[in-house]
This record gives structure tokens, C-alpha cells and sequence, in this order.
């Protein structure tokens, strides 16, 4: 725990990433969290703001110039994310003095001013453990709070959650399918490992390659408690892309199973059932959401159902079976 009279080691500890885009209304709530962190040790504020076409880089550059030894900008002036450049692999992490990486996006926001210090007392104390990272809550566009909880509402995957501070095994973690990006801290020279397995490959989810590769280093510990907020409906922000359209959705999905097929090969097997289990949940739940229930007949999907509760379930086999009444009884209870 963090106690103000610790001496301060002269070596930077965490490299904190950060990549902005049009991020002029959230940024310095950005910045401001991180610079709010209170610590024994130093850390940095590595931010990329790929040619914003607002006032993000002239307020990146005011921090700047009154922390010059925190805060460390590229500021681009020709946007690399649309020459298909890959932002933190090209220019965050080869720049990184810290042992530690903490990310955090530029609409994101750290809550707790002792979020590092929490982290990395714990991997410091536990060198096993290869990836650290906690709850968040979740704001809108304005910073209202609109869930005290960043886990998710879909109860098909309550099996692999934990509402205390849990250690995750890699296992558990590829089934888990949750961990904010904005809470995420991992080893420098594991990033340098990660390459081994991404290769120059382009993943549409960097956060659930990072979450399963780190973990399989090691372990990942949770902290539940919340300390960072995660923003929705931020125009142009991935989230936003990935709920544009059913074909969004859907490529979106085809790129987790993607990845979590590829990790299998790189691991040789390794973890082969239980991401056999996270893709067949991943292709129930997305075609449940989604009023396609074909898929969700199919023997093979129906261990998910039996998971859910009387009133789902109810909804199920209306669907299912009787779509007319189940779209009448929607209306009407609207």
C-alpha cells in the first residue's frame, strides 16, 4: 500500500501508453488522472495523437510543456491508423523506458489515484503474475455514469466471473472475455514476446490478444475494485464502429475467433477446449442478440441456454418458436 513519505527511486517504473484521436472533450480528464497517480516510484506519459483534427494536440502540448519530464507527445501531422500502421507496436512501445505498460485511450479516464501504485505493488510482490487489471465503470459521452460495473449484463457468461480480487488462470481468461483496456498493466519485456505470436498481423481486438497472450506468460490478477472509467458513444471510437451495423458486429466477431484460433496454433493446443468454449459462446451469444436464432438450435449451443434464467429462457422459445407473439409481447411491454 502507498504511504506519501516512501522515498522516490530515480528509475521510471511504468510507461503509461496513451493514443489520442479527436479527443479534445475528454483529454486533459485523460492526462489529469494519470498526472493524479500518487507514487514510490516515477512513471511517464507516452501520448500519440494521430493528427487530430481539433484542439487535441495543442492541449497535449500545454501538459506538455508544463510537465516536460512526464509528459512525452508524438504529435502527427498526417494520420498513420489510415496508412494501416499499427500506433503503440510503431511508435509507443519502442519509445517506453518503464519496466510496467499501463494503457489508457484518450476518451478514457483513470478514478483512483492509487490505481498504479495498487498494480504494481502486486506484480512487484508476485513475479508470476503476468498481467494485472481491475473493474471500471462505465460513462457516456458526457460522463454520466450509466453502469457501476464494467462486467457485463449477458448472464450466458456469469459462469466465468468473480466478484472478489481473483487470480485467472489463461484458461479462465480466454472464457472470461472481460478486462477494461483502460486497466491493464503487463511487463515491457513481455510486449517484446507478444511479437513472436503477432508477427505483422493486424487484429481487429489488440485488447484480447493482449489479455490472453500476457496471461499465458504467467497469470492475470483482478482487482474488483473500480478504478477507471470506460467512455461509450465517443464519435469515431472503435466501440461505436463495432455497433454500426449487424456486419460490423458480425466481422467483429469473425475477428475474436480469429485470434483466439491463431492463439491455439501458436500455443499448439495448449488451451484448444477451452477456446473451443469461447467461440461456440462467442457465435451463440452474438446470434441470440441479434434475433438469428438458427444457430442457437443446434445442440451444440444449448449447454449456453440451459445457463439463463426462466424469464430468458421464456424469451428463447418465444422467439424460437412463435415470433409473432414474441414481437407482440415486445411492443407491448415497451
Amino acid at each position: 500500500m502507498f504511504t506519501e513519505n516512501k522515498e522516490i527511486k530515480s528509475d521510471i517504473m511504468v510507461s503509461i501508453i496513451c493514443i489520442t484521436y479527436n479527443h479534445e472533450k475528454y483529454i486533459s480528464q485523460a492526462i489529469e488522472g494519470f498526472l493524479s497517480q500518487k507514487t514510490d516510484f516515477e512513471f511517464e506519459i507516452l501520448i500519440h495523437d494521430d493528427a487530430s483534427k481539433d484542439n487535441t494536440a495543442e492541449i497535449i502540448k500545454k501538459y506538455a510543456q508544463m510537465h516536460p519530464n512526464i509528459v512525452k507527445p508524438i504529435l502527427q501531422t498526417e494520420n498513420q491508423y489510415s496508412k494501416g500502421i499499427s500506433i503503440s507496436r510503431t511508435y509507443n512501445y519502442p519509445r517506453a523506458k518503464g519496466k510496467y505498460i499501463a494503457l489508457c485511450e484518450g476518451d478514457d479516464y483513470w478514478i483512483s489515484e492509487y490505481k498504479l501504485q495498487k498494480q504494481v505493488d502486486y506484480m512487484e510482490s508476485h513475479p508470476d503474475c503476468t498481467l494485472c487489471f481491475h473493474n471500471a465503470v462505465i460513462v457516456n459521452n458526457d460522463g454520466m455514469v450509466v453502469r457501476n460495473s464494467f462486467l457485463p449484463k449477458n448472464e450466458f457468461y456469469s459462469p466465468y466471473f468473480n466478484d472478489v480480487d481473483s487470480v485467472y488462470t489463461t484458461d479462465q481468461m480466454i472464457l472470461l472475455d472481460f478486462a477494461p483496456t483502460n486497466s491493464l498493466l503487463f511487463r515491457l519485456a513481455d510486449v517484446m514476446k507478444m511479437r513472436e505470436f503477432i508477427g505483422e498481423k493486424k487484429y481487429v481486438c489488440g485488447d484480447l490478444t493482449a489479455r490472453i497472450f500476457y496471461t499465458s506468460r504467467g497469470y492475470a490478477y483482478y482487482f474488483k475494485e473500480k478504478m477507471s472509467a470506460y467512455r461509450t458513444g465517443v464519435p469515431g471510437s472503435a466501440s461505436q464502429r463495432a455497433n454500426n451495423s449487424f456486419e460490423a458486429k458480425l466481422k467483429t466477431i469473425q475477428g475474436h475467433i480469429t485470434i483466439l484460433n491463431d492463439f491455439n496454433l501458436y500455443t499448439n493446443g495448449k488451451y484448444k477446449e477451452s477456446i473451443k468454449e469461447a467461440i461456440d459462446l462467442k457465435i451463440f451469444s452474438f446470434f441470440y442478440r441479434h434475433g438469428s436464432l438458427l444457430v442457437c438450435k443446434d445442440q451444440q449451443y444449448r449447454r449456453f441456454y440451459k445457463r439463463a434464467s426462466l424469464k430468458t429462457r421464456i424469451s428463447f422459445l418465444l422467439r424460437a418458436h412463435c415470433p409473432l407473439i414474441y414481437n407482440i409481447t415486445t411492443r407491448l411491454i415497451r
